[in-house]
């Protein structure tokens, strides 16, 4: 009987040396993706709770310049945020083919290329100007361009 005592314990130790690491690393796996999940819903929220008071602070900015007339500088501060919005996007889907973007985007790149066409307009930073320019050219190019601020493609 004593014996048989001696091999339960033995056995019962051997596999709490084998659980509790087990149980332990779920245990941690949990914590960690809680923490992270959180940690993340935070970076998210502030994220977007901060873009959209930048974008209110342009907009209230922008109906200012609008209630005073000043239709110019409206549209320069707009042109600029496109361009912004455009770099931004290119720099997102970098590596995505063009073939492979939803059509509804192709058509709004289309749309922006003629409307710059037809409103010419300069950021004042010819690198810039030009990356815009050949983002704006890719609706019957293959990729997209680098990130760098050198065009890939030639601007129109």
């Amino acid at each position: 009987m004593h014996t048989y005592m001696l091999g339960h314990i033995r056995a019962m130790k051997r596999l709490r040396s084998i659980w509790v690491p087990i149980l332990m690393f779920v245990v941690g796996l949990i914590i960690g993706c809680g923490v992270t999940a959180y940690l993340g819903f935070r970076q998210a929220d502030s994220y977007m709770t901060d873009s959209s008071l930048g974008g209110v602070g342009i907009k209230c900015n922008l109906l200012q310049l609008l209630q005073d007339g000043d239709t110019n500088k409206v549209i320069q501060s707009l042109e600029g945020e496109m361009d912004a919005d455009i770099l931004q996007y290119a720099a997102m889907k970098r590596k995505v083919p063009v073939h492979k973007l939803e059509p509804s985007v192709v058509r709004l790149i289309t749309r922006v290329r003629d409307y710059r066409a037809a409103h010419p307009y300069s950021s004042g930073d010819p690198r810039i100007d030009r990356f815009v320019a050949s983002i704006l050219s890719l609706t019957n190019k293959t990729m997209w361009p680098n990130t760098a601020l050198e065009p890939t493609a030639t601007a129109p």
